[in-house]
């Protein structure tokens, strides 16, 4: 039988899907919170990964946080941060561009260089 301490101990990286496996609409589902604690505890590296581009990485970061759980910016990886991935892979900084969506991918494409 697999437990959460014989996971952390065998891996060195986790990659965490925020809605559904770690939490819901209404909060952190049983045990996320405990599990992020010993996730850090041990050392362990870590990303939450969403395919939210309506919000910015911040802005996850102030839901999780009012939610009860504190994860750092950088530890985010959004869709909205693959827009910017894309810009810089593409070479579109400065590129004119319509952007369907919320105010915050707007401010991820602006990020990426998007015009």
């Amino acid at each position: 039988m697999t437990t959460v301490r014989s996971l952390i101990e065998n891996h060195d990286l986790f990659l965490i899907d925020a809605y559904g496996v770690l939490m819901t609409g209404s909060g952190p589902l049983p045990g996320a919170t405990e599990f992020m604690d010993q996730l850090k505890a041990a050392g362990k590296d870590y990303f939450i990964l969403t395919n939210d581009a309506s919000r910015t990485p911040e802005s996850c970061v102030r839901v999780y946080h009012e939610r009860g759980l504190v994860i750092p910016v950088e530890k985010i990886l959004s869709a909205g941060v693959a827009i910017i991935e894309a810009f810089r892979a593409q070479s579109l900084q400065g590129a004119r561009s319509a952007v369907l969506g919320t105010s915050e991918t707007v401010e991820c494409v602006r990020r990426a260089g998007g015009d």
